[in-house]
């Protein structure tokens, strides 16, 4: 909105010009928006999620902090495609964005890698030691959370979703490193039980309390444990004791 007005004030002539600048503003904010999230979930791209990552490698570098990072696929992301169409596809990612993002604790950052890929900046509070450990832990959650059934169409579908993990500085300290040793951790975790691998260097082997650690937390998510509780009875009052 342009408005131009004539004033005549001690016999001169001003020109006052008044814009309305606020449909520039919203239109310079919907298209920043779109060059830095995706347009389907919302979520950061991988240009902006790449500086999110460069950010936080400068910071690591310099304060000693270590973090992780995951790549997680969608394994049905293609068949869901072919098979009931693009709305539907579009559908299923949106489900499953909405669903990861209600797990993340506070210093994570989820992205949009690729149409089928989802990518996670582990650095929390919790990642002060063993950051592949934490990330894994939270790579099941993950899991979990996507295991019930997607509505799709009125129709159920199950989402599995394999997860490849590098952990900062030991899976890399570069950007390049770090995201091909988790790239290459997706690829192993196909042959992975459970569907996570964390990136190690070759020959070296997992710290026997990592490993307990992380089958205690398969075995709880498979809901292998049985409990078993006995009570007290006192005969003397009749009461039941704990």
């Amino acid at each position: 909105e342009l408005t131009v007005t004539l004033v005549d004030q001690r016999q001169q002539l001003y020109l006052v010009l008044q814009q309305d600048v606020s449909q520039q503003q919203q239109l310079h904010h919907a298209l920043t928006e779109l060059s830095t999230h995706d347009a389907l979930t919302g979520l950061p791209n991988r240009a902006l999620w790449q500086a999110q990552l460069q950010s936080q490698l400068r910071q690591a570098q310099a304060n000693q902090q270590e973090f992780a990072v995951a790549l997680l696929q969608m394994s049905e992301f293609a068949k869901i495609h072919s098979q009931f169409g693009k709305t539907a596809g579009d559908q299923y990612s949106q489900w499953v964005a909405q669903q990861l993002q209600q797990q993340l604790p506070s210093g994570c950052e989820l992205g949009q890698w690729s149409e089928d890929q989802f990518v996670l900046l582990i650095n929390n509070h919790s990642c002060l030691h063993q950051p592949g450990l934490v990330a894994e832990q939270l790579a099941r959650q993950c899991q979990v959370a996507v295991h019930g059934p997607c509505p799709l169409n009125d129709i159920a579908v199950q989402v599995p979703l394999n997860i490849g993990i590098a952990a900062y500085p030991t899976a890399g300290k570069d950007y390049e490193t770090l995201i091909l040793h988790a790239s290459r951790a997706l690829q192993q975790s196909f042959e992975q039980p459970g569907g996570i691998k964390v990136w190690q260097q070759p020959g070296r082997t997992e710290p026997s309390r990592w490993q307990l650690a992380v089958d205690l937390q398969q075995a709880l998510s498979q809901y292998q444990f049985e409990l078993f509780y006995q009570v007290d009875y006192r005969l003397s009052d009749r009461q039941l004791q704990a």
